[in-house]
């Protein structure tokens, strides 16, 4: 998969509440993106009318987004809504913490693109039972395995077996 197919598959996942959060600390007209995220401009409304601070009315605006779209509550849906109303700086932000907080996984990067693997986050490959099934299986598919030589020094007493190790 390439970078570009990477990003797709970020942007086409489900904002998270702690981008959301972050996002709302960015200046863009709250109440403009609301019209066209929101199911009403009554939402609108109440949320003016509830809430004093500026910061406080975009994470309510964007958390109830995220309430009533639900899995359709997507970074491009997010971004899209930000370029239709103008605010091409917020959507070029939104787009960076995407990527921030839903970094690029060892599935999704192809093997002829090492500056994409230096940026992967690698703590996560491989960890879970399920990811580690989908390797496997994933291996078993192909019928090969991708794999790295490394060298080792085996350290011990002459006649313990160091040269018979597979």
């Amino acid at each position: 998969m390439s970078r570009a197919a990477a990003f797709v598959r970020i942007m086409d996942t489900t904002c998270s509440e702690k981008c959301l959060l972050k996002i709302a600390l960015l200046q863009f007209d709250w109440q403009l993106l609301g019209r066209r995220l929101l199911d009403s401009a009554q939402d609108v409304e109440d949320i003016d009318r509830e809430e004093t601070k500026e910061q406080h009315k975009r994470e309510k605006m964007l958390l109830k987004w995220k309430e009533q779209k639900g899995s359709g509550a997507t970074y491009q849906k997010l971004t899209d809504a930000l370029k239709e109303v103008g605010n091409m700086d917020t959507a070029e932000r939104v787009e960076q913490f995407a990527v921030e907080v839903s970094p690029p996984k060892r599935s999704d990067i192809s093997t002829n693109d090492p500056e994409a693997y230096s940026r992967m986050d690698w703590t996560n490959v491989g960890n879970t039972l399920e990811e580690s099934k989908r390797l496997y299986e994933e291996a078993m598919a192909k019928g090969y395995v991708e794999t790295s030589v490394t060298k080792c020094l085996i350290l011990g007493a002459a006649g313990v077996g160091k040269t018979h190790l597979k």
